[in-house]
């Protein structure tokens, strides 16, 4: 719809991010916007670098082109420029996904110094980024503050920026954009027909309301009910598991723990016999490893969370015995 590509249009433009609502294409998802990207731009000939660890189904949906995934390694306490630009002198990727602001599972976010320097790097090296910013409204440390880092894109002037509202308003709402340079809109637009037809017009008319009244009320509501839950994972973390390992994110949705032992897989298959859905780190990787972590988010109420938190500290006793027991009859717990 029309007044929902100038309403996104208008959220960029307060950004910072001069956008003009004919550079608007919305999907039914952030996941449906990046396999418009991969099918469009990335064929079987081109390289697609993304982070590890990194959200797996990003990677699989930028695959949706026949894109070759080549991984960049994030380390625990923020991006290395020089491995990137190392990284894009020896694959000479078609795309970058990047994920700035909270990063997906760390937490992290790019400084607006470190934002430069990448968009300049991609320039010199030909290469577009693919920006997931699902969750850069979700600051939790300043429930007042509306400060936020500059657009990735308005350092990389090719960038193509995916958003999302599932994230920041609620999960129900599957709603979707890509933000994309003039010159590849009609591009993005015909790869998008092979995937779906468009969105409900009912859904487009509440995006719509929302964007144009009060989203910022919507938004702080959801930043408080994520600090609260964020802060009752981390205290249950650190009383029940100790030895674990993790740093508070500002933002975002999920805390990314480090074990004492490489042990995530097994602990996912013993946690799950304790009723809690776990996603170990090797998910996160795309060309394997991080056994050491998992990533727990705080997606649900704090209560749950806490008893979730009881059952996995049982699940880790067992694996750190080397054994395992069934326990059936229990109500699943599901940290997603």
């Amino acid at each position: 719809m029309p007044d929902l590509q100038a309403a996104i249009a208008a959220a960029y433009d307060a950004r910072g991010l001069p956008t003009a609502p004919e550079q608007v294409i919305v999907t039914p998802g952030a996941l449906a916007a990046t396999a418009v990207v991969g099918t469009a731009l990335a064929g079987p000939r081109d390289k697609v670098l993304v982070e590890s660890p990194t959200y797996p189904n990003a990677v699989r949906a930028l695959r949706a082109g026949g894109g070759r995934i080549a991984a960049i390694p994030l380390d625990p306490s923020g991006w290395d420029l020089d491995a990137v630009d190392a990284a894009l002198a020896r694959h000479a990727p078609r795309l970058v996904h990047v994920m700035p602001d909270f990063h997906n599972p760390t937490g992290l976010v790019l400084s607006e110094r470190e934002r430069a320097s990448y968009g300049r790097m991609l320039a010199r090296h030909g290469a577009t980024a693919v920006v997931d910013e699902a969750h850069h409204l979700l600051g939790l440390d300043d429930l007042d503050s509306t400060a936020a880092p500059t657009p990735f894109a308005a350092h990389a002037k090719d960038a193509i920026c995916v958003g999302s509202a599932s994230k920041s308003v609620w999960g129900g709402l599957r709603m979707g954009w890509i933000r994309a340079p003039h010159a590849l809109v009609d591009r993005l637009t015909r790869a998008r027909v092979g995937l779906d037809l468009g969105v409900p017009v009912l859904e487009q008319l509440v995006l719509t309301r929302l964007l144009q009244g009060d989203l910022d009320g919507v938004v702080r509501a959801q930043r408080e009910r994520l600090r609260e839950q964020r802060d009752a994972l981390a205290g249950a973390l650190t009383e029940r598991l100790p030895d674990w390992t993790f740093r508070m994110p500002a933002g975002g949705m999920a805390l990314w723990c480090r074990l004492p032992v490489a042990a995530a897989t097994a602990l996912s298959v013993e946690a799950e016999r304790h009723g809690v859905l776990l996603a170990p780190g090797p998910s996160f990787a795309p060309e394997g490893g991080l056994d050491r972590y998992v990533r727990l988010p705080y997606a649900v109420a704090a209560p749950l969370l806490v008893e979730a938190v009881d059952r996995i500290a049982d699940a880790w006793a067992v694996v750190g015995a080397g054994g395992a027991r069934a326990t059936g009859g229990t109500a699943p717990v599901l940290v997603a």
